[in-house]
């Protein structure tokens, strides 16, 4: 459970010159867990993506993660975790 929370991102489409479908994004999130946890040092959440639009039905977004403090204890080492998704429509 959080105590409290905030978070917002920004992303874009079509940065990139040629590559109208294409989209960029950051997001950012800081919380306090509630007192049920031992620890309550605030976890901060950063997260970047590309979405890469190969075809009309077909993307693929790479995407990065980083966590401080994870489960709000500062003792714990910070997260990294790095992912591909693809996304097939039809």
């Amino acid at each position: 459970m959080v105590k409290r929370e905030v978070s917002g991102g920004l992303n874009v489409k079509g940065l990139t010159p040629g590559r109208t479908e294409d989209e960029i994004g950051i997001g950012l999130a800081a919380l306090v867990p509630d007192r049920r946890f031992r620890a309550d040092a605030p976890e901060y959440h950063l997260e970047a993506y590309y979405r890469l639009a190969v075809t009309e039905n077909l993307a693929f977004t790479p995407d990065v993660q980083y966590v401080r403090n994870p489960g709000g204890d500062a003792d714990n080492d910070p997260v990294f975790a790095a992912t591909l998704r693809a996304a097939f429509g039809f």
